[in-house]
C-alpha cells in the first residue's frame, strides 16, 4: 500500500465505507481546513476540541462536512449570535464529549483560548 503524507491508502471496501459512515471522502489535513476558514490553526483547534474531535495530527481526517462545520461555527460567532463561551459551552453539549472534559481542558480555558486568538 502507498501512503500520501498523513494520509494511508486503505482498501477500496474499507474506503468506501469510510466514506458512507462521514458522508464524504476524508480529503484534508487540519491545517487545510484551517486555511479553508481563514483562521489561525490555534482557533480551528479550540473549536473542534470543544465539537468533540479527536487531535489527528498532519494526518487528513476531514471532510467536506467538517470543513462545513468549522464555517458554519465560525459564522455564529462572526453574526454575534454565540460569543466565544457560548459556543465552547455550545459545542461540547451538542457533542456530549467526555473525551474533551477528560483530557483537563476546561470550557472556560477553551472559551477564553478561542477569544483570544479570534481577537488578535
Amino acid at each position: 500500500m502507498s501512503e500520501e503524507a498523513g494520509h494511508e491508502q486503505h482498501e477500496p471496501a474499507v474506503t468506501q465505507v469510510q466514506e458512507q459512515l462521514l458522508g464524504g471522502p476524508i480529503a484534508y489535513t487540519r491545517e487545510q481546513v484551517a486555511k479553508d476558514a481563514g483562521v489561525p490553526l490555534e482557533a480551528a483547534r479550540v473549536l473542534w476540541r470543544s465539537m468533540g474531535y479527536a487531535d489527528v495530527g498532519e494526518a487528513r481526517a476531514f471532510t467536506d462536512a467538517d470543513v462545513a462545520a468549522l464555517h458554519r461555527m465560525l459564522h455564529l460567532i462572526e453574526v454575534g449570535h454565540l460569543d466565544e463561551d457560548t459556543a465552547s459551552r455550545t459545542s461540547l453539549d451538542v457533542s456530549g464529549s467526555a473525551e474533551g472534559r477528560s483530557e483537563g481542558y476546561a470550557e472556560q480555558d477553551a472559551a477564553e483560548d478561542l477569544a483570544a486568538i479570534l481577537n488578535r
